[in-house]
């Protein structure tokens, strides 16, 4: 067990961290290693019983080495020192940030600061932050909650973290990973005045997805809409309209995530196949590149 607000959490020992034990006043017990994803000092033992380091100060483990020595040494001493810090969990935030990246905390920092260093918040940005923790790696309160599940997720509203409330800029521990919510992107090609990717949050309708794109340009046929949308079952193609005698089923139409929605023009016919966008397939299938690491000093 450790009482919090006597120590910083960066300062206690964490998975990853180098440590090492100098016995004051000899050397035969002298180690140094590396805690493990359990917590523990890997391949220091007292008597086959394995040390838990994990969120405890240097202070309290030397005491605990102390106390299991004794049986063997006379008022035994020994101190303890973390000496890198190099390998602790990082931090990521990804979503609707302009530079998502992974952090490597060697002090202490909160949402709204990590969010300007990711580059601040992206325009496609809709809904609540949702910050996962592994209680135990970020030292928090519940990870000495016997009643624990080890995981914690906490919800921050991004209305009350932009108007400044206190409660919304939480402490970021270490391991934590933050999503930013995301809004959804759809393709608008054809007969509008700014054809390209646009952003729905939440039930929109086709309509107000080409509204986004400029509206209907002057060669546009409103009765010539078609959606190409893949599901679970494959690619499908609907075709409806938004003129005087044709509308779009408000149910059926309603624009969902990487549709891609051509109107009609004069002098062009109409497309029987979906475009291939690079863009699309990247943004379904995510991206694969690892990302970028910056240090917060």
């Amino acid at each position: 067990m450790f009482a919090y607000g006597q120590s910083s959490r960066l300062e206690r020992i964490h998975v990853g961290d180098v440590i090492e034990v100098d016995q004051i006043g000899g050397s035969e017990f002298d180690w140094r290693g590396r805690v493990g994803a359990d917590g523990s000092l890997v391949g220091f033992d007292l008597y086959d019983e394995p040390i838990n380091a994990l969120c405890k100060t240097e202070t309290e483990i030397a005491a605990e080495i102390e106390g299991g020595f004794r049986k063997i040494l006379r008022e035994p001493r020994f101190a303890v020192r973390i000496i890198d810090r190099s390998q602790r969990p990082t931090v990521t935030i990804e979503g609707a940030v302009k530079t998502p990246s992974r952090f490597r905390l060697m002090r202490e920092v909160r949402l709204r600061e990590l969010i300007a260093l990711a580059g601040g918040l992206s325009d496609s940005v809709a809904g609540d932050i949702i910050i996962s923790r592994q209680s135990a790696i970020a030292c928090s309160e519940r990870a000495v909650d016997p009643g624990g599940s080890g995981f914690e997720q906490i919800s921050v509203s991004l209305k009350d973290l932009l108007a400044g409330k206190s409660d919304a800029d939480v402490e970021i521990m270490l391991g934590d990973i933050i999503i930013v919510d995301k809004a959804a992107i759809v393709y608008i090609i054809g007969g509008v005045r700014t054809p390209g990717s646009v952003y729905i949050r939440g039930e929109e309708s086709i309509r107000a997805a080409i509204d986004k794109a400029g509206g209907f340009s002057k060669d546009a046929v409103r009765e010539q809409i078609s959606v190409f949308r893949r599901g679970e079952s494959g690619s499908e193609i609907i075709q409806c309209g938004l003129g005087k005698d044709a509308l779009c089923d408000a149910e059926k139409t309603a624009a969902k995530p990487f549709d891609i929605i051509e109107v009609g023009a004069k002098g062009r016919p109409q497309r029987q196949y979906a475009p291939v966008f690079a863009a699309v397939e990247q943004a379904q299938n995510g991206s694969n590149k690892e990302l970028p690491l910056r240090i917060i000093e």
